[in-house]
């Protein structure tokens, strides 16, 4: 028993450590009990989907780690997430969010092993980093819409905007024909949905974002000990940063 206690502590001291290596503003201390939190409290974010995708990630830079729990929908491409903090010692909550697409952290762009990098522009006034995002849904039986989406959070709240949509229509005859709008409407060339958010973000500082999904399913989490769902958790911790655009 004594031997499995020292192992635990130990864990949470590496998560510490890394975390802290990762991101300057996490102390160590904090890092570590956030993490024995969500561990503690899993029944506050692990019970409400059977199949899922989760990671921890400080997408604000405040120190606060957020679990991101990414609920498998269809494909699993394009699913909602949900935002969980550690507000007080043990205490988790969920942050409120828009629910225009589900504020995604999406597996919209290629990934390997879990592992994914989206840009991030960072407003050094607001102190706001907003990551560009993608999603998409079916419109019709003949329409299917993949949008790029700006997340970030605010005051507890993920925030997030639409930048512009790719619109994909199939003809009776099985054609598929594609164009590019803004939210306004408007249309957009190839290059100009594609530059979208460098447009938007013009003047601010390009980043690149790096986390790693791990996919889990309900009672995968009930039946792991402590000690497991730490070392999981950890693993995602130690592989989110946010880095200048040349080391991206």
């Amino acid at each position: 028993m004594k031997k499995i206690l020292i192992v635990i502590v130990l864990a949470f001291f590496i998560c510490g450590i890394v975390c802290f290596r990762n991101h300057e503003k996490n102390d160590t201390l904090d890092a570590s009990r956030q993490i024995e939190s969500f561990v503690q409290n899993k029944h506050e974010w692990s019970d409400m989907y059977n199949e899922y995708f989760l990671t921890v990630a400080d997408i604000n830079q405040d120190g606060k780690w957020e679990l991101i729990v990414d609920s498998i929908q269809g494909t699993g491409k394009f699913a909602n997430n949900d935002y969980f903090i550690i507000d007080k010692p043990k205490t988790v909550i969920k942050l409120d969010k828009d629910d225009k697409f589900g504020a995604y952290l999406s597996s919209y762009y290629e990934s390997k092993e879990g592992l994914v990098s989206v840009p991030v522009y960072f407003d050094e006034d607001k102190n706001v980093y907003y990551s560009i995002q993608g999603t998409g849904y079916r419109d019709d039986p003949a329409t299917f819409v993949n949008s790029i989406v700006s997340i970030w959070l605010e005051n507890n709240k993920v925030e997030e905007e639409t930048l512009a949509n790719k619109i994909c229509r199939e003809s009776e005859e099985g054609n598929s024909v594609i164009t590019y709008k803004n939210v306004q409407g408007k249309k957009l060339t190839k290059q100009e949905f594609e530059t979208i958010a460098k447009q938007r973000y013009q003047g601010l500082t390009k980043m690149q974002m790096k986390w790693k999904w791990q996919k889990v399913k309900a009672e995968q989490i009930a039946d792991m000990s402590d000690k497991q769902l730490t070392d999981l958790l950890i693993d995602s911790c130690e592989n989110f940063k946010i880095v200048s655009d040349e080391e991206g």
